[in-house]
């Protein structure tokens, strides 16, 4: 089956999810836009696709900005993905609704897809940390400082992912968890997918600023708390996996709320039940 898709390793496995029972393979063709955001960042989502069941080939595909603007905010059938009346296809727009990802049809959900993971070395206790670049002069999100003290009772090493346009905020977390709060923590920058995804599914934990990150946590059964931006917020749990909707597991939150609220929920759900 060939799907055109959103750019997020996030947006582009609820598709595969939603998929996974209705063809043996799927080729991608993950749509970017001509403009001043990086093609790196745009293309950060094919070297994770690429390694998931059943992907045959993902491509990319220059599109102009009000045509990916449309795909963003179409509510996408899937009978007519099937039908060959569309050729896009986009879960979006319904769960920024907060409509359940179960709930949109018939059709089955893949709630667990066997992502592979490759092992290296790791501690045998400790955490995840994502924090976007876009962080960075975002008037909404939190300060550095902020992100950091979610962590002011955490004990075990702190792992921060991300990529080189994540660089500037990884090693601001790492001066001020580390140097300030002489915390254990190390920087994980650009690793392979199979890599992060293996820290992800033997972390006690993930705290992360809302992206696929967080989506491939669901996939492992990760405890964690995800930050939302104000305006995506409503989508809440709607794409989690109905088993993982429990405060033990799955802790949503928006920067509105806090980082206070953020701190809250990792220690009253979450480091409790860490041995």
């Amino acid at each position: 089956m060939k799907v055109k898709v959103m750019q997020g390793i996030g947006d582009i496995l609820w598709v595969h999810q939603k998929l996974f029972n209705l063809a043996d393979e799927f080729e991608y063709s993950i749509q970017i836009i001509p403009n001043d955001i990086s093609t790196r960042l745009q293309t950060r989502s094919v070297e994770f696709v690429k390694t998931w069941p059943k992907v045959k080939s993902v491509g990319v595909e220059i599109v102009s900005a009000p045509d990916y603007d449309m795909q963003c905010k179409r509510e996408w059938s899937t009978k007519d993905l099937i039908d060959g009346k569309i050729s896009h296809f986009s879960l979006n727009r319904w769960l920024e609704q907060g409509k359940k990802l179960e709930d949109l049809d018939s059709h089955k959900i893949e709630w667990s897809i066997d992502i592979p993971v490759e092992e290296h070395p790791v501690d045998s206790k400790f955490c995840c940390l994502y924090v976007s670049g876009g962080n960075k002069g975002n008037g909404e999100c939190w300060s550095i400082e902020d992100w950091a003290s979610i962590f002011e009772n955490v004990q075990v090493p702190i792992y921060i992912l991300g990529a080189s346009y994540d660089k500037q905020t990884m090693l601001d977390l790492y001066d001020t968890l580390k140097n300030d709060m002489k915390k254990m923590c190390r920087i994980y920058m650009d690793y392979k997918p199979q890599q992060v995804c293996y820290m992800l599914k033997n972390c006690d934990f993930f705290v992360g600023w809302q992206s696929g990150l967080n989506i491939l946590a669901d996939q492992f059964k990760t405890k964690q708390v995800m930050v939302y931006l104000d305006w995506v917020y409503p989508m809440k749990d709607a794409w989690v996996n109905p088993e993982n909707r429990v405060p033990e597991i799955f802790n949503p939150t928006s920067f509105p709320e806090g980082s206070d609220r953020a701190k809250e929920l990792l220690e009253k759900n979450i480091l409790g039940a860490i041995k």
